[in-house]
């Protein structure tokens, strides 16, 4: 699943960068705050946006995760116009 989210990602999307400002973390959950930018390959169109990324861990390994982002101005950045 994950190698699937990650080809669909960049077959629209080139990443201009991804920062982690702040993480929080507390028994099994780990949470990382930032900021990203996108270009999407088909608008020429720049996504700038907060993240907050939901990470739960068992046995070393995530096995849950969760993603927040604007996504009302992704779909106006993949939308030509």
């Amino acid at each position: 699943e994950v190698k699937h989210y990650f080809a669909g990602l960049t077959a629209d999307w080139a990443m201009i960068y991804y920062r982690i400002d702040e993480y929080i973390a507390q028994g099994d959950r780990v949470v990382a705050l930032g900021h990203i930018s996108f270009k999407n390959k088909h608008t020429g169109k720049i996504l700038e946006t907060p993240k907050a990324d939901f990470h739960k861990f068992r046995n070393g390994k995530i096995c849950e995760f969760f993603e927040f982002y604007d996504t009302a101005q992704a779909i106006e950045k993949a939308t030509a116009k």
